[in-house]
């Protein structure tokens, strides 16, 4: 891996060109014994586990990333009952601050999941568009969203605190590019770990399985209607 880590790797920031190259590489998929922390993944909790009804998952993510696109497809592969999904757009480039912004203000709108899909749709045609206030509420206004709802939630202090409050947490997770996956806040999995979409798969499922065998010795069991089917193997794309 560390012929495609120097690759991908510029200025501590991967092209999303060469992200979706590197996931697409045919190379055999590790098997889940052979997974290693500091390889695979990276262990970035304490060891605890939560108790809540729910493991908790991170998505770590931008709009324009082809590689992203792909991890998507197979997000059913991962989805759960027993897991609680949470998008954050990631701001590893100074446009993605713009970008993240958009996410959020179309997330608080009645047709957020339209204004999503074109959003997304938005960034894959024009990864560099979309990159300052005013393009942000023009776009917004094409689409339906009252022109001065969009100024008032674009500038709202709210939305500002939990932009710079994702930026730290990625700061400190030392995030280093999209996408990746935060499982149980105990396990970072990214794109520069693996080598292949399904390997990304294998590997949070890995981890899934960890979290759900250390909740159950902590105590944490499941009701039979909770109980989860195993997942379907991933296909090769």
């Amino acid at each position: 891996m560390a012929y495609i880590n120097r690759l991908i790797s510029k200025g501590g920031i991967w092209s999303p060109l060469v992200i979706v190259l590197c996931l697409l590489v045919g190379t055999p998929t590790v098997s889940a014994e052979s997974y290693q922390a500091g390889t695979h993944y990276r262990q970035i909790g304490n060891g605890q586990v939560g108790q809540g009804a729910t493991i908790a998952i991170d998505y770590w993510f931008w709009f324009g990333c082809a590689s992203c696109q792909l991890f998507e497809q197979r997000l059913t592969q991962l989805q759960s009952a027993d897991t609680e999904w949470r998008h954050i757009p990631a701001q590893l480039r100074p446009h993605w601050y713009f970008h993240a912004k958009a996410f959020y203000l179309a997330e608080q709108q009645p047709q957020a999941d339209q204004l999503i899909s074109q959003l997304r749709q938005q960034l894959i045609d024009d990864p560099q568009g979309l990159s300052d206030i005013d393009s942000l509420i023009a776009w917004f206004v094409e689409r339906g969203v009252d022109v001065n709802v969009a100024e008032q939630q674009l500038m709202s202090p709210l939305l500002n605190q939990q932009i710079d409050a994702n930026l730290t947490k990625q700061q400190h997770l030392q995030i280093r590019g999209v996408p990746t996956v935060v499982i149980g806040n105990q396990y970072l999995v990214d794109a520069g770990m693996v080598q292949s979409v399904e390997e990304f798969i294998g590997v949070t499922q890995y981890l899934l399985a960890v979290l759900r065998q250390h909740r159950e010795e902590a105590g944490f069991e499941w009701t039979d209607e909770d109980l989860l089917a195993q997942p379907e193997p991933v296909s090769a794309q």
